[in-house]
């Protein structure tokens, strides 16, 4: 009876889940905890059957015929294709919480302007599912899944997939914020990488590269699997770590170049006491506290540095803060129908 009666309230109270939107891996947490990382991709049929979606979140199905990947959530959590980012949100909470009703908490790029922002919230609040959805600065999750004081000035380098936004947070809002790398990282660091490949003559997948930046932290080599580009057959060639971190090397020192630029500009500075806080899935690098070493720069890289927006999200929806917040300046945007989306002003004005 107990449980009869825990599944009924199951499906009337709503489920607080901790969303975080990313242009490539999108990860939930639910109240228990988990973490379900997902691929930001939708499916969508091929030729024959044009504009038909398939499946999303990395969720396979079988099908017959072509079809093609879409990235329907851009750099900054922007909806490229409000579309696919609908099908994509409704296809995965229906998948992972079979229709059950959803209070959303999401994070959001301070850079989001409020066009961008509506559109992430119609995407969001298409599925039937959701009743109500919080937002939260993504810097001020993160700080809040590190446990920080977000009182007091803290300096956070997010290096995600597609751009790297430097933040300044305190008395619970995000002070300064700047984009300092606008180029798609990922597509600069693969193409170094593959030079690499085609100068030993071997020529490799996409995915097979990613692999490599993904794994080569815990080893000192890789043996990749290829084919010969002038032969065309198999073969293997063995890289080694040093030169996965030359390759993005460049990359790293022109962000740190643009965070000195900026730390000048408004006359700031690290300390022991507020280090630079690496967050996103640039900092699993290898090597990479040790290249921000090199320019003098104190870094801190916490555990599971690519999901603490979502650790910190969890905090805020089951009220778990290692200390008490101000809920009404952490969550500064809370949402129930579309009206109020269009009402919507701008987020933050102190963006640079």
């Amino acid at each position: 009876m107990k449980n009869a009666f825990k599944k009924i309230l199951e499906y009337i109270i709503p489920q607080r889940i901790a969303l975080q939107v990313g242009s490539r891996n999108t990860c939930l947490m639910d109240e228990e905890g988990n973490i379900e990382c997902l691929l930001t991709t939708v499916f969508e049929e091929g030729k024959e059957h044009s504009g038909k979606y398939l499946c999303a979140g990395g969720f396979w199905c079988h099908t017959e015929g072509s079809y093609r990947y879409l990235w329907p959530i851009c750099r900054r959590e922007v909806c490229n294709n409000l579309e696919a980012s609908s099908f994509f949100f409704k296809y995965t909470f229906s998948r992972l919480f079979h229709f059950k009703p959803l209070r959303i908490y999401s994070s959001v790029s301070p850079g989001t302007t409020d066009i961008d922002f509506r559109g992430l919230v119609d995407a969001v609040l298409s599925s039937k599912q959701v009743k109500k959805a919080s937002f939260v600065f993504e810097p001020i999750a993160a700080a809040i899944g590190m446990g920080l004081d977000i009182e007091k000035e803290n300096y956070i380098l997010d290096i995600g997939h597609t751009s790297s936004m430097f933040s300044v947070i305190s008395n619970n809002r995000v002070k300064y914020a700047h984009d300092i790398y606008s180029p798609c990282i990922c597509d600069e660091v693969l193409n170094a990488l593959k030079r690499v490949m085609m100068e030993n003559n071997i020529r490799v997948s996409e995915g097979m590269l990613l692999r490599i930046l993904t794994t080569i932290k815990d080893k000192e080599e890789y043996v990749v699997h290829g084919t010969n580009s002038v032969t065309a057959l198999p073969m293997q060639f063995t890289i080694t770590r040093e030169q996965v971190i030359s390759c993005y090397s460049p990359t790293i020192r022109s962000i740190i170049d643009r965070v000195k630029s900026f730390m000048k500009e408004k006359k700031l500075s690290f300390s022991a006491e507020s280090p630079l806080y690496l967050i996103g899935g640039g900092s699993c690098l290898a090597g990479i506290s040790k290249i921000f070493a090199e320019q003098g720069i104190n870094v801190v890289i916490p555990e599971n540095s690519d999901r603490v927006i979502a650790k910190g999200l969890h905090r805020i929806a089951m009220n778990k803060c290692n200390y008490p917040i101000d809920r009404e300046k952490v969550v500064f945007r809370e949402v129930k129908s579309f009206k109020q989306v269009r009402n919507a002003r701008r987020l933050l004005p102190l963006y640079d």
